[in-house]
């Protein structure tokens, strides 16, 4: 009777590039084999792959932090344009193997390469900023990571001052930077993305989005509790934000199409959500 160990190597790579990126864990311990397979390059590649085929059906995998818990959710954006509701899917939960309720509490994320960099709540180190909102202004600093330097600080394709909106956001695969401004007086959204990002250079030449906001929602987006990522291919963007227009704040995903669509997902109550467009990674983190 032929086992599944026995079966060709690049068949057990298609079933294994398949299975949840939460269940990863678990086919690592089964044998050595599968481990040392999950591990190389050809399967990581697979992996993103799949997740390509994935965005072509409309469906995106994203990164969302909701009452100090990080969740990984699908949003399907199919039938936007005829006028079928785009919606959300509970995909699983970050937990702590660490703790025995497995319970851990996250006030923001950072991810890169399908990797994701957690920073724990810390009461003790909780510190109150005060900004002089009239005298701030906005640009760009970026780290390299091969001098282990900052680089000058570099231009956004807007003035923005004071009360304005702005917000950042990333297009992993085509590394892009995008950035969300709203102008506080007139209301007006603006969606740009670079064409190239650099250490000492950066260049805008592509406004993806702009709109007058007091058509659609009749209020500004908060500055701390946005967060936002677009789909070139159906040319709309999908911003959270928190509706404070009701008794009881509820978090809402705005979707916004260059057609004109709008679309509102209630995703209820919780406070600060964050959110960011995710490609999985089966690159391991060594110990230290």
């Amino acid at each position: 009777m032929a086992r599944i160990s026995d079966l060709p190597r690049d068949l057990i790579e298609e079933v294994l590039s398949r299975v949840p990126l939460t269940s990863l864990r678990a086919i690592r311990f089964t044998c050595r084999k599968w481990n040392d397979l999950t591990n190389e390059r050809s399967f990581t590649e697979k992996r993103i792959s799949e997740a390509a085929k994935k965005k072509q059906a409309k469906e995106f995998q994203v990164i969302m932090i909701m009452k100090s818990r990080v969740y990984l959710m699908s949003i399907n954006l199919y039938g936007l344009e005829t006028n079928v509701d785009p919606y959300l899917n509970f995909k699983g939960e970050l937990i702590s193997l660490n703790d025995a309720n497995h319970q851990v509490d996250i006030s923001s994320v950072f991810h890169c390469d399908g990797l994701l960099l957690c920073i724990t709540k810390d009461i003790s180190s909780r510190r109150c900023l005060m900004q002089f909102l009239e005298e701030m202004n906005y640009f760009l600093i970026c780290f390299d990571f091969t001098t282990e330097r900052f680089g000058p600080r570099l231009p956004l394709p807007f003035h923005a001052f004071g009360y304005d909106q702005v917000t950042l956001s990333g297009v992993g695969e085509e590394e892009q930077l995008l950035v969300l401004f709203q102008h506080y007086y007139t209301m007006r959204l603006q969606i740009w993305v670079t064409s190239k990002i650099e250490p000492i250079d950066v260049s805008w030449n592509k406004l993806f989005l702009a709109v007058d906001l007091t058509l659609l929602t009749g209020f500004e987006f908060l500055t701390e509790d946005t967060s936002f990522f677009i789909d070139h291919k159906e040319n709309v963007a999908v911003v959270f934000d928190k509706d404070c227009e009701i008794a009881t704040t509820s978090n809402i995903a705005y979707i916004i199409g260059k057609n004109g669509c709008f679309k509102e997902v209630d995703l209820g109550e919780s406070t600060c959500p964050f959110l960011c467009s995710y490609v999985p990674s089966s690159v391991q983190i060594k110990q230290i």
